[in-house]
């Protein structure tokens, strides 16, 4: 196929096209009608064509222009130039496509050749006489009565055009002109026949004026050229004459110029197309010619060489005129030299082995009287070498009309077919005695006799490795000496141990030509010497898994190198040695492996039995005797293996007794009795046995006691059923049942979920079997470190999990979730928690709810004891303060009392001063001045030096961990707590002695207050039961006021006392006072 040519290619060949088909239009011009311009002679087609076929399609423009540029030359206007320029453009086109597709060979190498150029160029030019007829006609330059002979004229002079340059054109090359040019001599001599001829035709036979018709003289130049110079020669020559005739009929001189000038021009292409056509076809038909010729010498010589790798000969012998032919390999196969040429019979008779001469000469005299075809097998004499074997054949054929007979025939050398199949015969008869037991070293004997036997003065042994793979020890070596024999028996292999030691040791083949000078013998070279033994060549023999075996060595008692021939015989010679050394070797394992089955069986904790076909029991292990509670074989033997199959299952236990029989395998679970009644399940796999003639003599069966596992299967049963029940219940409980599982490698799975977590976290139960990672992703990003931390402690400790968390799902307000779940360790090492999580948005809720009602409680006791505190400081204790006045005024009056008056106005004051006291008591509990002013500390000193005061307990109060203020509220909180703690003390403890501790670090504030009193009875050490309901609502409202800033409250009890416990979380820089409470404490 032609490539696509560039832009500047497709230029440079239209431009080239153009310039060529103008000189040729301008060549054709001279002998044109001087009216029309239409001539009988344009080359401008052929070219055109030639550029088409060579150049491809594309270059049509360079057609185009081209006529556009001859017919412009004689005055056309530009539209009917363009007419004309249109059917020349589409007729080249047209033929072209033609010849490609009756596949021209443009190298004209066909016969059919020139027929296809001549019908192309008929057909094609139908169409540019057409155009440029009508073209003419139209435009008024040609009357409608010469329209056809116009049209004709056209068509003639583009034909012939084609016919005279196209074949030239395209068989124009280097390559041709060179083998033409190796004729240099015979080439000239055409070339001055050209000259000569052409002057006498067209320059020079005129008499009285009249040329002789002497143009047939130009015919035998054209042959010539065709048939010597192949079809460029006879086209050249055509050429030249066609431009002799045309230049000597320019000059009004040649044969044709006896003519009228209208026929002069029919007369000059008559003679270009019938030489043209000449040329074509003979040309065609020499090439092909010498192309049939090129093929039959291959063929030939493929033939020979096939005949050569064939090791066949061919010959043929006429009787009549005692001709004789001899094909080279017949000549090779019988070592006979080519100049001798083709023996005779006698001479034939000769070249036979002795013993094979009668049945040739019968073979000969057959071959005389009936005339074949026969076949039969010789050997060469032993004098010509080696004795080879010939397969010969022979048949006649008829040799002409007369009825003569001429005979062919075939010899081919089947000498190494022959050993061949001796060879494998031995070697089937050594398979077949390991097969049969016999020792090996007798059936490896008889297969080096076969190879010595294969070549003559071959001396064969082999060497077999010991299993630790060190030494080579003699199994076979009938031709060596003995005395050699045992002085190599056990050598050690390595890499400079003779032959076959080197070659176990590198597990290739070593050739040594010569002993006596190759290092590898260097240690053994006096004992080959001694027994003159010189060439070894040994090959390793591998088994199936190329494991060295041993060795096959072959000596030789002359220095040698092995020959092809050697080495295939090698090769067949090692690979049967390592099928009978491995197949003895599977031989001795496989009665070894029945040893060690039968002892197996014995021991097997399973029963096997052998059942005949009567279903009575052959044989049985010990184990199944065990089953049957038979002591011995003699107590079960020969009874009917159904009597102690239990009643209900004797039906099936028959069914696959017979489905055995006929052939099949089959299994059965079923219950057997005892001979002592004890009832157990079996299951057992029972397959045929079959004899040598592939008849079913009896069943195998081998029997698992499964009565265990019957009972378990139960249990299985009845815990799927539970687990069913259980299902249905985790589908309709409102949380979510569920496993978890924690690997080794950190990964977590769910084995189980219940339907409903795909409501909770938008994934299916399936989807969380293998992969239960992405629930995380749906955990509150401020949740997932402490729920892992909370897992991986639960699965360090094995304590149970609880947790409460929340849930964000895409599209879904976010949730709170409960998790429990109670952790087992599993034996990989894993983790698997069986737990429940419901939801407990709405108790979170109500939580938040509570918290902020609790808050506003909390906010609601402080303004009301500010407020009470304040009313009683500023109302009832200025009353009393008023009274206490009055009173004492009165005692103090002038006018005398009497002494009880004077008693009951004291004890009035001091009821007053104790009133006024309790009520400064009760306004600092309510509200503590100092709390704002001096802080948790001041105002904790103060109120501790006030209990101590009043109670007389020793209050300790240790703050040197405590550093800076906290938050109003959370100073508040804790005066409170210990406020309630102290109350407690007074009332339940009976302590004499209380420490009050505050600290701080980065993290939180703690508070402790310790009592040495009676501490809490055992029934009331959880705190949150009876010891709440015992104390009221103190320590409630304690817990209440921590939870509220995100506290927390323990109690500890013991014979000691009690120790209350406060943690507030309180970074370091909570300092500060809010300005905002310090003001409403202060208006208050």
């Amino acid at each position: 196929m032609q490539a696509k040519p560039s832009r500047q290619q497709l230029f440079v060949r239209s431009l080239v096209l153009m310039l060529a088909y103008f000189a040729g239009g301008k060549l054709g011009l001279f002998f044109s009608d001087p009216t029309t311009h239409i001539t009988l002679v344009w080359p401008a087609t052929g070219i055109a064509v030639a550029a088409i076929l060579r150049w491809g399609w594309q270059c049509w423009p360079g057609v185009f222009l081209g006529t556009v540029l001859v017919e412009n030359s004689l005055g056309h206007s530009l539209l009917l130039s363009s007419g004309m320029a249109i059917g020349n453009t589409l007729a080249p086109l047209l033929a072209a496509q033609l010849l490609r597709s009756m596949r021209f060979d443009e190298h004209f190498t066909q016969r059919r050749a020139g027929l296809k150029v001549l019908a192309a160029s008929a057909l094609g030019m139908v169409i540019s006489a057409t155009g440029g007829a009508m073209s003419l006609w139209l435009a008024g330059k040609l009357p409608g009565t010469a329209l056809w002979p116009a049209f004709l004229r056209w068509w003639m002079g583009d034909s012939g055009g084609v016919l005279m340059l196209t074949p030239f054109l395209l068989t124009w090359s280097l390559n041709e002109w060179r083998v033409i040019w190796r004729r240099w001599m015979e080439l000239f001599l055409l070339c001055a026949g050209i000259l000569i001829v052409g002057w006498m035709v067209f320059f020079y036979s005129s008499v009285g004026g009249t040329w002789r018709p002497l143009v047939f003289l130009t015919l035998p130049l054209v042959v010539w050229g065709s048939l010597r110079f192949r079809p460029l020669g006879g086209m050249t020559v055509s050429l030249l004459l066609s431009v002799i005739a045309t230049w000597a009929l320019r000059l009004s001189l040649g044969p044709f110029s006896n003519f009228e000038p209208s026929d002069q021009a029919f007369l000059l292409w008559a003679f270009i197309v019938t030489i043209s056509v000449t040329a074509v076809l003979v040309g065609s038909l020499q090439a092909e010619r010498e192309s049939d010729l090129a093929r039959l010498r291959a063929n030939e010589q493929a033939l020979e060489m096939a005949q050569s790798h064939a090791r066949i000969g061919n010959w043929a012998h006429d009787p009549q005129s005692g001709t004789r032919h001899w094909s080279r390999e017949m000549f090779r196969l019988l070592r006979r030299d080519l100049a001798t040429g083709p023996a005779a019979y006698e001479e034939c008779f000769a070249l036979a082995h002795p013993d094979d001469r009668e049945l040739l000469d019968a073979n000969h005299k057959r071959m005389l009287e009936t005339g074949g075809p026969l076949e039969f097998v010789l050997r060469t004499n032993p004098a010509l070498g080696t004795v080879r074997h010939l397969n010969c054949t022979v048949h006649s054929v008829n040799a002409g009309d007369n009825g003569s007979r001429q005979f062919v025939g075939t010899v081919q050398d089947i000498t190494e077919r022959t050993l061949a199949e001796q060879l494998r015969a031995e070697q089937a008869n050594v398979i077949e005695m390991i097969a049969q037991g016999a020792p090996l070293g007798r059936t490896l004997e008889k297969l080096l006799m076969a190879l010595e036997a294969q070549a003559e003065s071959m001396l064969c042994s082999i060497l077999l490795l010991e299993e630790k793979g060190e030494r080579l020890h003699n199994v076979a070596a009938p031709g060596l000496p003995e005395a050699y024999n045992r002085a190599i028996d056990g050598v050690r292999i390595g890499p400079c141990v003779g032959s076959c030691g080197t070659a176990a040791f590198r597990g290739e083949r070593v050739v040594v030509e010569d002993i006596q000078t190759d290092p590898l013998w260097a240690d053994f070279r006096n004992v080959a010497a001694e027994h003159g033994l010189r060439a070894c060549w040994s090959t390793p023999i591998f088994d199936s898994h190329h494991r060295v075996l041993g060795t096959f060595a072959v000596y030789y008692l002359a220095p040698l190198l092995p020959s092809p021939e050697h080495l295939k015989l090698i090769d067949s010679a090692t690979n049967t040695a390592a099928i009978c050394i491995e197949r003895h070797r599977d031989i001795t394992a496989l009665l070894q492996s029945e040893q060690r089955l039968r002892a197996i069986i014995e021991n097997e904790p399973e029963c096997v039995k052998v059942v005949a076909r009567d279903g009575t029991l052959l044989e049985m292990n010990p184990t199944g005797l065990s089953i049957l509670q038979a002591n011995s074989i003699a107590e079960a033997r020969s009874r009917p293996l159904i009597e102690f199959i239990a009643p209900e299952h004797r039906e099936s236990f028959l069914q696959l007794h017979q489905q055995v029989i006929n052939g099949e395998q089959g299994k059965l679970a079923f219950e057997i009795i005892g001979l002592h009644g004890r009832r157990s399940w079996m299951e057992t796999h029972a397959v045929p046995l079959r004899n040598a003639k592939g008849e079913v003599h009896a069943l195998l069966a081998v029997t698992r006691d499964v009565t265990e596992r019957k009972h378990a299967e139960a249990a299985v049963q009845q815990r799927l059923a539970l687990e069913e029940r259980f299902s249905k219940l985790a589908t309709t409980a409102p949380g979510i049942i569920y496993s978890f599982r924690l690997r080794n490698d950190g990964s977590v799975c769910m084995p189980y979920a219940s339907p409903t977590i795909e409501q909770i976290s938008g994934y299916r139960p399936e989807e969380l079997i293998d992969d239960a990672a992405k629930l995380f992703k749906r955990i509150h990003p401020g949740d997932v470190e402490r729920i892992w931390d909370s897992i991986l402690e639960s699965a360090a400790k094995l304590t149970p999990w609880r947790q409460e968390f929340r849930v964000q799902r895409p599209g879904m307000e976010e949730i709170w979730l409960e998790g429990r779940a109670t952790p087992e360790p599993e034996s990989g090492g894993s983790i698997l928690w069986h737990g429940f999580l419901h939801d407990i948005t709405l108790r979170k809720q109500a939580e938040a709810d509570r918290q902020k009602l609790v808050a506003q409680l909390l906010h609601s006791e402080n303004v009301e004891r500010r407020r009470i505190a304040r009313e009683l400081h500023d109302t009832t204790a200025q009353h009393l303060a008023a009274t206490k006045l009055n009173l004492d005024r009165l005692l103090h009056h002038s006018t005398p009392v009497n002494g009880e008056q004077k008693q009951i106005l004291f004890d009035s004051l001091n009821l007053i001063e104790q009133a006024v006291q309790e009520i400064r008591t009760l306004t600092y509990v309510l509200h503590p001045p100092l709390l704002d002013e001096l802080g948790l500390v001041g105002a904790l000193r103060d109120y501790a030096a006030g209990i101590e005061k009043r109670s007389g307990i020793q209050i300790s109060v240790d703050t040197e961990g405590y550093h800076g203020r906290l938050p109003h509220e959370i100073e508040l909180v804790l005066f409170r707590v210990i406020q309630e703690s102290l109350a407690n003390v007074l009332r339940h403890s009976g302590s004499a002695t209380v420490l009050i501790r505050l600290e701080r670090d980065d993290v939180e504030a703690r508070l402790e207050v310790q009592d040495s009193g009676r501490g809490l009875p055992p029934e009331n050490a959880q705190p949150d039961t009876k010891l709440l309901r015992r104390m009221g609502v103190g320590i409630a409202a304690m817990r209440e006021r921590l939870r509220h800033v995100g506290g927390k409250l323990n109690i500890e009890s013991d014979a000691e006392g009690v120790t209350v416990l406060a943690n507030i979380p309180a970074p370091l820089q909570s300092e500060t006072v809010p300005i905002k409470i310090v003001a409403e404490e202060l208006i208050s």
